[in-house]
């Protein structure tokens, strides 16, 4: 049944994504509000005509946060599962660098007419071409963004329930954000991700993390785990807000720690998946990045109908993504 609930989550990101796509980068909820009204749409998703302050790309196409997860899964299941950094960083480079679609002729043109890479891919394109592949260590330490969030689906489905997921989790999270901040929030992340694959929909899942990160016995332990203890707890005690509220207090950015508090209070209030989706779309700000773990977190919740079908057919990405999910989940884990 795990194995199910991660192919529906793999799925759940990639389409999540695809949805926010065209309007990511929205300041906020009340100009989104505006944008549907003018487009005369009444839900948010797959908006038709780009609203895309940012970069404007055909609707149906994944951001950088979806073709990061995409890029990923062919390294996996080219590696029988297991993260080979070196193969990796020549995928990125390849897929997002000079020549690629990502590559703009003019870099200052607003929006651009290509889609656009987060600060961690530059650095890591940017590293690589002038050092080689030599080092292992190509991420940035001083990036604190949400990459890696969007990579969780598929390692957390191979590897949920064994002793070396987390660790599995983190050597994926250093690639993007190699500091011990973001890895905390990752396998914070990642241990709510592995919940939800193994037991679906359950109540109390925040104190079982919350407990879990406080215990002094727990696996791959940092020394930030208390504070996304304390993280998680700071959005229980505003679960009954509006999304929408919260986003504004906490924070729309592409911060790990905001995408992470953001996309708990979505898992915290959602009633199905396409419910969390719109809250998490009409909120504003680096929706996409929230969207990537957000919709993998609903869709292994809720189960296999939870995604709308027609929302699979509007994400181009779609057909590859699920034969890919379904090579993954049929590596054998130890």
């Amino acid at each position: 049944m795990a194995r199910k609930r991660a192919i529906m989550g793999i799925m759940g990101s990639i389409v999540a994504d695809a949805a926010a796509q065209p309007l990511h980068y929205i300041a906020d909820s009340e100009s989104i509000h505006k944008i549907l009204e003018q487009n005369n749409a009444v839900d948010p998703e797959f908006l038709l005509v780009s609203a895309n302050p940012r970069y404007k790309i055909d609707t149906g196409q994944q951001s950088c946060y979806g073709d990061q997860l995409m890029v990923f899964m062919d390294s996996l299941a080219s590696h029988g599962g297991v993260i080979e950094v070196k193969d990796l960083i020549r995928r990125i480079v390849r897929y997002f660098g000079p020549n690629s679609e990502y590559e703009p002729k003019d870099p200052t043109e607003r929006p651009l007419p290509c889609p656009l890479r987060t600060s961690a891919i530059s650095d890591i394109i940017s590293n690589s071409l002038r050092y080689g592949l030599d080092g292992q260590n190509l991420g940035p330490t001083d990036d604190y963004n949400a990459d890696c969030l969007c990579k969780l689906a598929p390692i957390v489905g191979i590897y949920a329930g064994h002793r070396n997921m987390l660790t599995s989790v983190e050597k994926a999270a250093r690639i993007t954000q190699n500091n011990t901040k973001s890895v905390a929030i990752c396998l914070a992340a990642a241990r709510i991700l592995e919940h939800y694959l193994l037991k679906g929909f359950e109540k109390d899942v925040f104190t079982t993390i919350q407990n879990e990160l406080k215990n002094p016995h727990r696996s791959s332990p940092t020394d930030e785990d208390r504070n996304v203890a304390d993280m998680i707890q700071n959005i229980i005690d505003m679960k009954s807000r509006s999304h929408v509220d919260v986003v504004s207090h906490v924070g729309h950015s592409s911060s790990i720690a905001e995408v992470f508090q953001c996309s708990i209070h979505v898992l915290i209030t959602a009633k199905s998946y396409v419910d969390g989706v719109r809250n998490t779309l009409v909120a504003g700000g680096c929706n996409c990045s929230r969207a990537t773990f957000v919709g993998a977190c609903l869709a292994a919740q809720f189960g296999i109908d939870a995604i709308p079908m027609q929302w699979i057919r509007k994400t181009n990405s779609s057909s590859y993504a699920f034969e890919l999910a379904k090579k993954l989940m049929k590596i054998q884990t130890s």
